[in-house]
């Protein structure tokens, strides 16, 4: 994903960047890198919503402590209030995060359109 983002710098930028006579490593610091910031930041934050889901099947399918734990578990005994208050931990949490990536995105890059289309 994130060699995706830094493909996505336009080719002219980089050639002005040649022009004016930097090298590979200062194109990189100063022309790529900051241009790609806000596309990687988006990377990390579906990265994280994967990882998320991935701890959960994880705990799901083999653990013995956490809310994966608690919902199989819960629901061998039938106990389908623990079940959904489970389900609704999850959701919160996932929620948070998203909200929080929201709130940073906004805060480290608030030059950016994304901004001004979701406001």
């Amino acid at each position: 994903m994130i060699v995706n983002s830094v493909s996505a710098v336009p080719s002219n930028m980089v050639d002005s960047a040649k022009m004016f006579g930097l090298s590979g490593r200062h194109i990189v610091y100063k022309v790529i890198f900051p241009y790609s910031k806000p596309r990687i930041f988006e990377d990390i934050h579906i990265s994280v919503g994967w990882a998320w889901a991935a701890l959960m099947m994880a705990e799901i399918v083999g653990s013995r402590s956490g809310i994966g734990f608690v919902i199989v578990q819960s629901q061998r005994l039938l106990q389908t209030d623990k079940v959904i208050a489970a389900i609704v931990v999850i959701g919160i949490l996932g929620v948070v995060f998203d909200y929080l990536f929201r709130v940073l995105y906004k805060i480290f890059f608030p030059w950016t359109l994304k901004n001004r289309l979701y406001d």
